[in-house]
């Protein structure tokens, strides 16, 4: 239940150019961007140390996981 809570609430939100999440209106449908796919791939993995697409890091994936962490809803 919390996977899927944490993978909506990913998709809920949008990257603007500056680099900060907004909430994203209800009428909008979703518009996914390189950083919105790392993060729903993070959300994918849940932290498993999985190496990410590309060759990646594990800092980077922390760093992905850190985001999800701060953006969820409180339970």
């Amino acid at each position: 239940m919390l996977r899927s809570q944490l993978e909506d609430n990913v998709k809920a939100w949008d990257l603007e150019p500056d680099g900060q999440y907004v909430k994203r209106a209800p009428h909008k449908a979703p518009r996914l961007n390189s950083q919105e796919e790392m993060m729903e791939w993070a959300v994918r993995t849940e932290g498993r140390g999985v190496a990410l697409p590309g060759g990646g890091g594990q800092g980077i994936q922390n760093f992905l996981v850190s985001i999800l962490e701060r953006i969820r809803p409180a339970d």
